[in-house]
């Protein structure tokens, strides 16, 4: 978390630098009920939380469950069921989350964070400030 103020950004700035109060405004003109009905009609239900705080994490879906939101972004925007084995085959078809365009401008944003100095490239996670991902050429790393 930085105390720093950013200004006025972009939503791509805004993105990719995971900003917070961006998040929470977007969710705010989204409406939070309409976003968590949305989530819900999807198969992925928010079991904590409500109203803006949900823009910044900790609503209470599962592993497997974000993985589905992960995985709509190389998917057109479909949310598909996840496959445990290579050559599993599921009948169950995909639901729409988000718009073709959609997901290839939040790719498209994702994909060109040009970092800067002393900034990373790519994204970055961490849970419980335990363990760190970046993700860089489309690969998650573990270190």
């Amino acid at each position: 978390m930085s105390k720093k103020n950013y200004g006025e950004v972009t939503i791509s700035e805004a993105l990719q630098r995971s900003l917070n109060i961006p998040a929470v405004k977007v969710l705010h003109r989204y409406g939070p009920a309409k976003f968590k009905a949305k989530l819900a009609q999807i198969g992925v239900p928010l079991r904590k939380g409500s109203g803006l705080p949900i823009a910044l994490g900790g609503a209470g879906v599962t592993l497997w469950e974000l993985v589905k939101l992960y995985n709509s972004l190389a998917n057109e925007g479909n949310i598909l069921p996840l496959k445990t084995a290579p050559n599993e085959i599921s009948a169950l078809p995909g639901k729409q989350l988000l718009t073709q365009s959609s997901t290839a401008q939040i790719n498209w944003i994702l994909s060109h964070n040009l970092g800067g100095k002393n900034r990373l490239h790519g994204a970055y996670k961490t849970h419980r400030h335990r363990t760190r991902w970046i993700r860089c050429d489309r690969h998650w790393h573990k270190w």
